[in-house]
């Protein structure tokens, strides 16, 4: 290095730095400027992946001064961390550290993506430019990759999250504005008539200040002048020192001691301040709940009276939720690698649709993340279309009530004749309710598991899955043929509807060929509408099957088609929940259909929802855990059946 910097003439640096016109200074100080603005917003960015919960203001000049310091005396790590947790006394020492080094990491990520691209657009003389940048490239589609599909298989679905797609274009803009505003400040501190171009400067400057960040020297001092005299051989030594020199006053020595400064005054808002800021957010706009946490015996109580008995997939532990103040309901809700999916419609009596939607979006963007409904209903829809969100039309849901329904209709004579079959095979069907008896437990468990083996494994995410304290909170009808259980089906249960779940039929294998026989599924479904009836429901839900068409439904008014993309996406996600199938089933009960949408705030960011959406149904995390406090029972809930043998049907009760 002090052979390359003998290139350097120092003193006719300091002349020519002297009679600079004052116009680039002040060109090289908004640069500066501009550079570090953007440094801001990269810590929001930071914090926003994180979920840090932190003011976004205080935020973004908590970062400016970290960065300010730490650039010019080095240990970054250490000094960035112990800067922020100055300025955000909420923040604590282990996450500023956590921060700070999320900070350096997508930096140096966001700076290579950069690089890699200006090495190959731009002209530029240095050995193996264009190899660099096509390797580059490709490191940073393949961290895209991993961005928009995050793995889930093995001990890798262990990992930290990685950003969202939306976050990991904020992070890689950022980093180009900060690293282009930072070399025009550069180019504006060489003397007039240096025969140099800015794009010329550009690569060489971006290579030289990852030579400064790997080498680790306060403000990168050595590795950076030598790279620029290494790479820019052809300039003027005096010229080069001229604008080195008062990049380092302007760039460093300047925003160092503002830093100072600012870090000696301390946060502009005591730590009581922020504490009540935060508490005055979370008092009016309900909070997420982490998936796997148990719900609380108020939200037991929504749960059971909710509009739509969906919601009840919450406590499969796969999905989080948003929480209302006050314990006023939820909407059940769980991050994907690019969006927070909100499934259906909230339950509760906290606010409108219109406040539901905007806490989701408030939420959405302090993750970082796009807000995202899917399988919203015709009402939530039109409140979504009114925000401004796209609709793509997904899914039809199929309804019937059960105080009307007839097996005499015309319309259930396919559902007659598997009935006939089902009761040839003298099937006995027993209704159950309650923490499942272990003997019970193992039996279905077995059945299950004998059912996603002979279809290609189990669907998730807004599908149910067997797990015993789950289906525990669900009626189950149970088909037994010679004292074995050859068949079972679960629903979520309300007030005010009845949802088909699980639905599972021994398929028979080596040593016991006789499965299920055809027609047991449509007899256990039946045999939940005459309870649903004695019970006064009049909603009786068989759950949603994939779009088929985008063809507008009975009594809709006709949409637009969607382009042939869309068409696509409704047809993968019609094979990771194995619509056809499911079609056909439900329509043997003749049901209604009522169209259920995805809603988002574009296009894209639909059809990125749609693609996570997809993936997370056919390939679902492994299920947490549950432990005993899932297990028991919530205050306000359903009662179990011993409790309600006298008690009037549900509709009067409610």
């Amino acid at each position: 290095m002090a052979g390359w910097l003998q290139g350097l003439d120092l003193s006719g640096g300091w002349a020519n730095l002297s009679d600079l016109p004052g116009s680039r200074w002040v060109g090289a100080l908004c640069m500066t400027a501009v550079s570090f603005w953007a440094l801001g917003r990269y810590d929001q960015a930071i914090h926003r992946w994180l979920a840090t919960g932190q003011n976004e203001d205080a935020v973004q000049g908590a970062g400016v001064t970290a960065i300010a310091v730490s650039q010019s005396t080095g240990f970054g790590l250490i000094i960035g961390a112990l800067l922020r947790w100055r300025m955000l006394p909420g923040l604590g020492l282990a996450r500023a550290l956590g921060v700070t080094a999320a900070v350096a990491l997508s930096f140096l990520a966001g700076w290579g993506f950069f690089t890699s691209l200006c090495l190959l657009v731009l002209p530029s003389a240095f050995p193996y430019a264009e190899a660099l940048g096509i390797a580059g490239l490709g490191l940073g589609v393949f961290i895209v990759a991993l961005c928009l599909w995050p793995p889930y298989w093995g001990g890798l679905s262990r990992l930290p999250r990685l950003p969202s797609i939306w976050l990991a274009a904020r992070i890689a803009l950022f980093a180009a504005v900060d690293c282009a505003a930072a070399a025009l400040a550069l180019w504006l501190l060489l003397p007039p008539g240096t025969e140099l171009a800015y794009f010329a400067l550009l690569p060489a400057f971006l290579l030289a200040l990852g030579a400064g960040i790997i080498g680790g020297t306060p403000g990168g001092a050595g590795p950076f002048e030598a790279a620029l005299v290494l790479l820019l051989v052809g300039v003027d030594g005096a010229a080069l020192s001229c604008a080195i020199l008062g990049f380092r006053l302007v760039y460093y020595a300047l925003p160092a001691g503002l830093g100072l400064l600012a870090a000696a005054v301390g946060p502009g808002r005591s730590l009581a301040t922020l504490r009540t800021e935060r508490e005055d957010r979370a008092s009016y706009r309900p909070t997420f709940r982490r998936a796997g946490a148990p719900p609380s015996p108020d939200m037991g109580w929504h749960l059971a009276t909710a509009r739509r008995a969906e919601a009840g997939l919450i406590r499969q532990g796969e999905l989080g939720w948003l929480e209302a103040p006050g314990a006023g309901g939820g909407w059940a809700a769980g991050p994907t690698g690019s969006a927070l999916v909100a499934i259906g419609a909230p339950f509760g009596p906290w606010g409108e649709r219109r406040h539901w939607l905007a806490a989701l979006r408030a939420e959405a963007r302090s993750r970082g993340l796009t807000p995202v409904i899917y399988k919203a209903g015709g009402r939530m829809a039109s409140t979504a279309r009114r925000a401004g969100f796209a609709l793509l039309p997904v899914a039809e849901e199929a309804v019937l009530d059960p105080m009307r329904f007839s097996l005499d209709s015309p319309d259930h004579r396919q559902l007659r004749r598997k009935l006939r079959r089902a009761e040839k095979a003298d099937i006995e069907i027993t209704f159950d309710r309650g923490p499942l008896a272990p003997a019970c437990a193992a039996e279905m468990h077995e059945i299950s598991a004998a059912w996603e083996a002979g279809r290609g494994g189990s669907r998730g995410f807004s599908m149910g899955r067997f797990c015993p304290v789950y289906i525990g909170h669900q009626h189950r009808f149970v088909a037994r043929a010679g004292g074995r259980i050859i068949g079972f089906a679960s629903f979520h249960v309300s007030t005010r509807e009845w949802v088909l779940d699980l639905m599972r039929t021994h398929p028979g294998n080596a040593e016991d060929v006789t499965g299920a026989p055809d027609g047991t599924m449509h007899a256990l479904v039946c045999c939940a509408i005459e309870e649903a009836a004695k019970h006064g429901c009049q909603r009786f839900s068989l759950a949603a099957v994939p779009l088929h068409s985008a063809s507008p439904a009975e009594g809709a008014e006709p949409e637009q088609p969607d382009p042939a993309f869309f068409a696509a996406l409704r047809q993968r996600l019609d094979q990771a929940t194995g619509g056809a199938g499911l079609r056909q089933f439900k329509t043997c009960f003749a049901p209604r259909w009522e169209r259920l949408y995805l809603a988002a705030p574009n296009r894209l960011a639909l059809a990125f929802a749609a693609i996570d959406i997809a993936r997370r149904i056919a390939r679902p995390r492994p299920l947490p855990q549950l432990g005993d406090e899932h297990r028991a029972p919530m205050r306000n809930a359903i009662p179990t059946e011993t409790e309600t043998r006298d008690a009037v049907p549900l509709r009067r009760a409610s």
